[in-house]
């Protein structure tokens, strides 16, 4: 990339302000939920005042909150032409927080000295085309093409977040996610125009999807920032914003990168928060002190992630996680089972459980969590499902038998009390309250017989999440039998065979089926399993 000669090249064109008859009080608000550090004053479309967060600090502490902005201004920043070069801007900069490209009645944006410190680095930022091209193969042409259809609009596209991390352990990502600095929505419908295919959007999120001609699936998503009224709420979304902005508030630096896809400097590398080197290095951080006070769910996040890329919390982010898990935030039950559930679908889930039952975070969803037996209870669930899926017995996903396991490893009580962390399906949930009933009733019978009869009926009525939990502990080999032959084997007589041989249809029917159906899993040919059902209109008699 070449150095970006003039303030134009530079600018960020979002001008997020407030007015000047707004209160101090207001203007700190303002830098909270915009994460900016000075606060143009702007009335009437002209910038009449700045004010840098010192500024503000110091007035809340001395009483001033419900002052006028303008009162504590010195006066509006100073400016330069578009074409002002690098090193006259980088001297205003010296002196001032904050200097306007164009004039204060018109302004063509601002500049901080945080972008122009970003562009000295970004100017020896490495170029990694080559590997997107590698990694992407025909979809790399079609990034590309959106890169110049975004660049003649006069914004920005970019890859962005897990896909740049991806990118850069030598792995090709399972999904592509683009950054559009500017009007994502409007970029997907020029694109679907321009280049072919349909899109769609989602006006209220700023985010849109184009399926391209050759039906490949790309996710656009407009720059946003945002902040977060009280902890553990939902984010505030505000909407457009710039580059930093977007990348400020995504949670660990490894997902903080993006890939430029427009001309001239396709491919390189923006790590405004070096990224790339906490990857190589095997750590997980987060930028600032309030990251898992705001948002709670990335306890979980940093589970899964530490998890399936082997990677260690800094220590001033593990310092950070146990100071957040000692406060009363809170979040729901649902969104905590729905990041659960996320783990749950990983490759490496139980490495992950593992992970939050050594941060504390399992004790903090619910101290019964953090029996000491849990993770090992986990470990040999995932290994009977191996087990099983290679015998070609079970095709269930183990994520229903984790939660599954989970509920073994807890009480009725305890149960009941966590039964809105089990997200998904109704079924789901009542698995949850009774499948430990059932297993324990299931593995009673198994202990006290090992007669195929008295596995089968103590089987058959159980799904494969059961199945597979209950395969764990001491009942592998009846589980096998079950799925591989036991379930398999046809009982050749029914009610009418039964008829034909004299009996009448009534309330014995089902056991004397029933008993059939043992001497079949005993063994039994259909003489011997008639023999079994008249038994039990004998002894009924």
């Amino acid at each position: 990339m070449s150095l970006p000669l003039t303030a134009l090249d530079l600018v960020s064109r979002r001008i997020f302000s407030v007015s000047p008859d707004d209160t101090v009080a207001q203007a700190a608000e303002a830098l909270h939920c915009y994460r900016i550090n000075a606060l143009p004053l702007v009335s009437s479309g002209e910038i009449v005042g700045l004010l840098s967060r010192r500024e503000i600090d110091d007035a809340l502490h001395h009483g001033l909150g419900a002052v006028s902005a303008r009162s504590i201004s010195a006066g509006p920043p100073p400016t330069v032409s578009p074409e002002a070069t690098l090193t006259v801007v980088d001297a205003l900069l010296r002196q001032h927080r904050l200097v306007v490209v164009g004039t204060l009645c018109s302004p063509a944006g601002v500049l901080t000295r945080t972008a122009v410190h970003r562009a000295l680095q970004e100017a020896t930022a490495p170029m990694l085309w080559e590997q997107v091209e590698a990694h992407l193969g025909s979809l790399a042409g079609l990034l590309a093409a959106l890169g110049d259809l975004s660049a003649r609009r006069g914004e920005s596209a970019l890859l962005i977040g897990g896909c740049v991390r991806d990118l850069l352990r030598g792995h090709t990502p399972n999904d592509v996610d683009v950054l559009v600095v500017g009007d994502a929505a409007g970029l997907a419908k020029a694109a679907a125009t321009a280049l072919g295919g349909r899109a769609s959007s989602n006006p209220a999120f700023g985010t849109a999807h184009w399926v391209t001609p050759d039906r490949t699936e790309l996710d656009l998503a407009s720059a946003r920032t945002e902040h977060y009224t009280a902890p553990g709420a939902l984010p505030t979304v505000i909407t457009p914003a710039d580059l930093r902005q977007d990348l400020s508030r995504r949670d660990f630096t490894i997902n903080m990168m993006a890939l430029t896809l427009g001309p001239g400097e396709r491919g390189r590398l923006v790590d405004p928060y070096s990224g790339r080197a906490d990857l190589e290095a095997g750590i997980l951080r987060v930028t600032h002190g309030l990251s898992f006070l705001d948002d709670p769910t990335r306890f979980f996040r940093a589970a899964r992630f530490a998890a399936r890329l082997d990677l260690d919390l800094e220590p001033g982010t593990a310092d950070l996680m146990a100071a957040a898990l000692a406060l009363p935030v809170r979040i729901t039950r649902q969104r905590i089972g729905a990041e659960l559930d996320r783990i749950f679908a990983e490759e490496r889930a139980v490495a992950a459980m593992a992970k939050l039952q050594d941060w504390g975070v399992l004790a903090w969803i619910a101290p019964e969590l953090a029996a000491p037996g849990i993770i090992s209870a986990l470990m040999a669930t995932t290994s009977a499902w191996k087990s099983l899926s290679e015998t070609g017995g079970v095709g269930a996903a183990p994520d229903e038998a984790l939660w599954l396991t989970l509920a073994c490893a807890l009480p009725q009580d305890a149960r009941e009390r966590c039964s809105e962390l089990v997200a998904g399906t109704r079924g789901r949930r009542a698995r949850w309250l009774s499948g430990p009933g059932r297993l324990a009733a299931a593995a009673q019978a198994l202990s006290e017989s090992t007669a195929r009869s008295t596995q089968g009926q103590a089987l058959r009525g159980l799904d494969a999440a059961e199945l597979v939990v209950l395969a764990s502990g001491r009942e592998q080999a009846a589980v096998t039998w079950w799925l591989c032959t036991g379930r398999h084997i046809p009982l050749t007589i029914d009610g009418r065979r039964l008829m034909a041989c004299g009996v009448q249809p009534g309330p014995r029917m089902g056991a004397a089926i029933a008993a059939a159906r043992g001497t079949a899993w005993n063994g039994g040919n259909e003489d011997a399993q008639i023999a079994a059902a008249m038994r039990v209109f004998a002894l009924s008699d």
